[in-house]
């Protein structure tokens, strides 16, 4: 896998090296982009009220889930950079939950000729298209985050290029740990993924990683995760589907695990969506918590900026009661 990993990275530099070599200059004088930094502030908040049916009536709550607060612009000639800060974030204290800060993203990046390369605390291309098109990931995480298959961000670095229009590769190398946590080890991770648009609205993607482990023993092995995703976007709908795999689940030997997840968008008016969701997760030997959830509901926008969605959830998890949970979300972005 690593010496996938170095031959895509030498692929994504050679394309690049490749294009810029075929264009000469063919004037004497060039322009000076300039490099004056243009940017705007940002504002995110995820919030909502969830109450639990019959059997499950004890659960009522109002939860603020993110309140992330950044900046971000660029500097010309193809460099950029952002920085997010979460105060939403939540962590056990001495058995209580306490509110915790998080830096979210803090990553600088530069673009040219379809060659891309970001570093930093930045955001990971594992589930970021599947995020996308799910689309409402203030009311649930997207699946492969909902079931701790991998980070959303972490700190490394992302080179990526696009071959053509419909085609482009990427390829990682992170701590591991996400973005909560401070590397402390040598342990990284490696990735790869190429995704794929071979007519208007159709993504499919295919994505591939491995966490070493430097000291792999007989009951210790390198965790590796595969998943593959397609997804169509049309004016008025959207799916997507995709099914995720893990061996060696943090490093257990034969702790593997899977996700067949399906999602879908109706919209019924300028300002009016229906979605609903189905997630499948399953461990090989049950040796975890088996379980299928159920996500169904309405979004309304009333302005850009804010998104309400009334919404029903059903999980069932193996040798549990179910949760069949109702909710109120609201979605603000700036």
């Amino acid at each position: 896998m690593k010496k996938i990993f170095t031959l895509a990275c030498v692929l994504c530099i050679a394309c690049t090296t490749i294009n810029a070599s075929e264009k000469s200059d063919t004037t004497k004088t060039k322009k000076v982009s300039s490099t004056k930094f243009k940017g705007k502030p940002s504002i995110s908040i995820f919030t909502n009220f969830q109450q639990g049916l019959f059997t499950s009536n004890d659960i009522s709550s109002f939860n603020l889930d993110r309140a992330s607060i950044g900046y971000g612009g660029t500097f010309g000639d193809g460099f950029a950079a952002k920085i997010d800060v979460d105060f939403g974030a939540t962590k056990k204290v001495d058995g209580q939950t306490k509110r915790a800060m998080y830096v979210r993203n803090a990553e600088v990046s530069w673009a040219k000729k379809g060659f891309k390369v970001n570093i930093g605390l930045i955001s990971l291309k594992q589930f970021g298209m599947q995020e996308k098109n799910w689309g409402y990931r203030y009311i649930a995480k997207s699946a492969m985050d909902q079931y701790k298959f991998g980070s959303s961000r972490d700190l490394g670095f992302t080179l990526s290029y696009d071959i053509a229009k419909w085609v482009s590769i990427d390829a990682t190398m992170v701590n591991g740990e996400g973005y909560k946590n401070v590397g402390i080890d040598n342990n990284y991770k490696y990735a790869i993924g190429a995704t794929f648009k071979p007519v208007k609205g159709l993504a499919i993607r295919a994505y591939a990683d491995i966490y070493s482990k430097n000291d792999e023993t007989e009951n210790q092995k390198n965790q590796q995760t595969a998943s593959i995703f397609a997804g169509y976007n049309h004016d008025k709908f959207s799916i997507g589907a995709e099914y995720d795999y893990m061996w060696n689940t943090k490093f257990k030997d034969g702790n593997s695990q899977s996700i067949f997840s399906v999602y879908t968008t109706v919209k019924v008016h300028k300002q009016v969506s229906i979605y609903a969701r189905y997630d499948n997760y399953a461990t090989k030997n049950n040796w975890g918590a088996d379980e299928q959830a159920y996500y169904v509901g309405v979004e309304y926008s009333p302005i850009k900026y804010v998104s309400i969605a009334p919404t029903f959830s059903y999980r069932q998890i193996a040798g549990k009661k179910a949760i069949p949970i109702v909710g109120l979300f609201l979605d603000i972005k700036l």
